[in-house]
């Protein structure tokens, strides 16, 4: 789930801030004047209670999501959709994530969007198997998690770049985390 978080976040977020774009009509202004722009988040907390037809249509009359590519405009179409189809109690923490994605410092948000990015392109089939090992990492004391990840068991199972990109979601996970209690 903290993968589907951060990369649901991480989209919606890059789509408000893409260079060029203004701040999505209606959008709450940042309190911070030193993160000027749409908070993350504000647009699901502000359409997610709506049928998901209408949240289709806000986002399709959305200015910024009409200038990003049609396969972007896909994409987001399927992230939303994938977010109407969870409980609403896992609605409720992806939304207090992404407002917690938003007090990372940017070099923290530019990790976690490079970390989102890596992990869309690692196949469907890796990624299942990433989720799992990283909800059993998340059990584990951070090194316990660095032991395991280091282990000759996790070399042989996964790449490389799949090790650093579960390590850098475990790193990312304690700034996340404090949501869930919110």
């Amino acid at each position: 789930m903290m993968f589907g978080t951060l990369v649901l976040g991480a989209t919606l977020a890059l789509a408000q801030t893409q260079p060029g774009n203004n701040p999505a009509p209606n959008a709450t202004p940042h309190a911070n004047p030193a993160h000027p722009g749409p908070r993350h988040g504000d647009w699901l907390r502000k359409y997610k209670d709506l049928p998901p037809d209408q949240q289709t249509k806000a986002l399709e009359n959305d200015p910024n999501f009409k200038k990003l590519p049609p396969e972007r405009q896909e994409k987001l179409k399927q992230r939303l959709a994938q977010f109407n189809n969870l409980p609403p109690e896992q609605r409720e923490k992806i939304v207090k994530r992404m407002r917690k994605f938003e007090n990372l410092s940017p070099t923290q948000r530019q990790q976690a969007r490079e970390l989102a990015q890596r992990y869309r392109d690692v196949p469907p089939e890796r990624r299942q198997k990433m989720r799992r090992a990283m909800r059993e990492l998340a059990q584990m004391s951070a090194d316990d998690r660095n032991k395991a990840l280091d282990s000759a068991q996790y070399h042989s199972d996964f790449s490389d770049n799949e090790r650093e990109i579960m390590r850098g979601m475990a790193e990312m996970r304690p700034h996340l985390q404090g949501a869930q209690t919110e």
